[in-house]
């Protein structure tokens, strides 16, 4: 499957991924569903809301739906999936995209918040870093 998006194939990728989640539901395909990009973005969007009714409380699928409402241009859709998947469990990935989706929206202190709060979700190695200056 990431073949197929690595070789820019997305169209085959979302159609294959798209018959593979009604046969087998599996949270790394549903991810990937939200990376690709369809034939028809808004009948993209569909097929995974409709799934929703089925799952309505897997983080994954509401990233996922944030991801294809944001490609939709459906900006106050996308906040609310992805707060919902936020909601539902602490992810670095869905904090990066809320952060994104608030630094476009011009509200700088949220989208800070939500950086910060991610990092704090991946471990990194403990290094030195220069002390702030103090004024």
């Amino acid at each position: 499957m990431r073949y197929l998006i690595k070789l820019d194939a997305q169209k085959q990728a979302e159609s294959l991924l798209r018959h593979l989640l009604t046969q087998n539901w599996r949270s790394d395909w549903v991810r990937l569903y939200g990376w690709v990009k369809g034939q028809d973005e808004q009948k993209q969007l569909l097929f995974a809301e409709d799934q929703l009714q089925e799952r309505p409380n897997d983080a994954a699928l509401l990233l996922t739906l944030g991801r294809l409402s944001l490609r939709n241009e459906l900006w106050a859709k996308a906040m609310d999936y992805l707060q919902a998947s936020l909601g539902i469990k602490e992810d670095a990935e869905t904090r990066a995209e809320l952060g994104r989706l608030y630094l476009a929206q011009g509200d700088h202190a949220k989208a800070l918040d939500m950086l910060k709060q991610g990092a704090a979700l991946q471990p990194l190695p403990d290094l030195p870093l220069p002390q702030a200056e103090v004024s």
